[in-house]
This record gives structure tokens, sequence and C-alpha cells, in this order.
């Protein structure tokens, strides 16, 4: 069964052609509509028209919705967009037939734009570890490459498909790696080193590394972030 929503919820009753019945007084404040004005009115009027274009395309999809949950874009009276969660419930007669469909939505609006927010700088950080100009990695905290830039791979002469789950203390020479190995595991307090690293050509590749501890909300540490400057 549906919640029967509180007052930050909107509660609407249409008839199975999607036509308003009923609405609750939270659609003042969500959507900027009276509930006599929406009363008569068909959903599809308060969807914004990509979201409404895609049901319409897609009666799976439509289906889902019609008995599911969803999120979706709805047009504020004033011309702003507003994302609904909304849980959706066909009410049938005894012989199926549909007599009603309930939905309580939740404006989810701070939450989707902070979502994609998130996302974008997610992107922009993307880019900018992948294309600077100098070579920068991400290792767990047994050295295991997570991520590696472009400049990084280019400095031993190999990609950065090759790189990926290798270890950094494989990628330098034997007499390196217990220092290597420091730098990125035991969190001495170093955070550079002097060292090298091995060329795919069997050639070495003097480097001046600096790491920085990326630690979770507790403070325990997670993963390490590095500079890779050759010497």
């Amino acid at each position: 069964m549906l919640p029967l929503g509180g007052n930050d919820e909107l509660v609407l009753v249409t008839a199975p052609d999607l036509r308003i019945s009923y609405a609750s007084a939270s659609s003042g404040p969500i959507l900027g509509w009276l509930p006599q004005e929406l009363i008569g009115r068909s959903i599809g009027d308060l969807l914004h028209r990509e979201d409404l274009g895609r049901l319409i395309a897609d009666p799976e999809l439509a289906a889902h919705v019609l008995d599911g949950t969803a999120v979706h874009r709805y047009v504020h009276r004033d011309g702003d967009l507003r994302w609904l969660e909304s849980e959706t419930r066909q009410l049938r007669d005894d012989d199926g037939r549909v007599r009603e469909v309930l939905s309580v939505s939740r404006d989810v609006t701070a939450t989707v734009e902070a979502r994609r927010e998130l996302a974008a700088s997610e992107a922009m950080f993307r880019h900018a570890f992948d294309d600077a100009p100098i070579g920068m990695t991400l290792t767990r905290m047994d050295g295991r490459l997570l991520r590696v830039n472009k400049a990084f791979a280019a400095l031993l002469g190999t990609t950065t498909e090759e790189l990926r789950d290798c270890h950094v203390q494989e990628l330098t020479p034997a007499p390196e790696r217990p220092a290597v190995a420091g730098l990125f595991t035991e969190f001495t307090g170093v955070t550079e080193l002097s060292t090298a690293f091995v060329h795919t050509d069997g050639s070495t590749v003097p480097a001046l590394v600096r790491v920085s501890v990326v630690r979770d909300r507790d403070g325990a540490p997670r993963s390490v972030f590095s500079h890779v400057l050759p010497e």
C-alpha cells in the first residue's frame, strides 16, 4: 500500500485516462496549481515534454511507471522544472479493470540537482586528471593502480590500459621497491621521494614522486594520489 501522503507530498488520483480527479492541497506549494485547478487536467499536461515523449514512445516503460516508482520532471506553474519521485499504483475492480490510478510524489529537485552537480564536478576532475601534462596516479592501499593518466603512461612508454591493475612497485627497479612501497602503503610521513620507473624498453626513468593520502570520513586511509615528475 502507498502512504497517505504528508504535507510535503503530492497525492494525485486519476481516472484510467490519467485525468486528475483528486489533488492534495500540497499541489500549490509543489507545482503552483491549486487542487481545483488540476481537476480534469491530464497528468501529461504537467510533465516535461521530453519525459512525456519517452513514456508515449515506450509502452513498457509507461506500464512500469503506472505501477511502480519513477522520477520525472514536472513543470511548475512559474515555468521552473521540478523533479518528483512518484510511487504509483493502479486500483482495479474485481474484474481486473483499472478503476483509478493513485500516486504519491515527493519533490526531489534539490537531491537531483546536487547529484548532477557532483557528476559534472567528477567529469571535470577526470578530464583534468587524464589530460594533465604531468604524470598522475591513484592507487589502492596496497599500491595497486586504480587510475593513471596519459602522461604517466607515456613516461613509461605504454598506455593507461596496459597499466590497469598493476602495482606501482612492479613498475620500479628492484632496488627502489622497498622505498616506493613505503611511500604508497606505510604512510611513515614521507610524502616525496626521488626514485625511478622502468620504461618498456628496459631503461630506467628517474622521477620525483609526490603523494597525498585520501582518507574516508573516519580519517582512515582510503587511497593514495600522486604526482610523478621526470627528473
